[in-house]
């Protein structure tokens, strides 16, 4: 594996952007349950990128939680985030761009990363 000895891919592919501050709830408490070794990225395509930018409503909050949560990362589709007019500067700290959302949760799975689809 490339980041971690375990991990797994939350996909967020849908249109509300406050879905990736309530993926890091079901991050914690996977983390809870299976230690604090477990890596975590939300991934995220479609208009749920929009969650991740420093404009967006929940911004402070989804930093908070990151800070909180070492061990989870947002990752968004940079051709999602082109479509919405988002930057990698206008992302929130904790967040980057992938080159795409399908490519990067098939490596992940080559990686020996769980996937699970929101």
């Amino acid at each position: 594996m490339t980041d971690a000895t375990r991990g797994f891919v939350f996909h967020i592919a849908d249109n509300d952007p406050a879905r990736i501050l309530a993926a890091t709830a079901s991050a914690r408490n996977a983390i809870a349950a299976l230690g604090d070794d477990v890596q975590v990225e939300i991934l995220a395509q479609g208009g749920a990128v929009t969650g991740a930018s420093k404009s967006a409503a929940q911004a402070g909050d989804l930093v908070v939680a990151l800070q909180e949560l070492p061990t989870v990362k947002v990752t968004l589709c940079s051709l999602a985030a082109k479509g919405h007019g988002i930057t990698e500067d206008d992302l929130v700290e904790g967040a980057r761009l992938v080159p795409t959302a399908t490519a990067h949760a098939v490596q992940r799975q080559f990686d020996g990363w769980a996937y699970i689809r929101a």
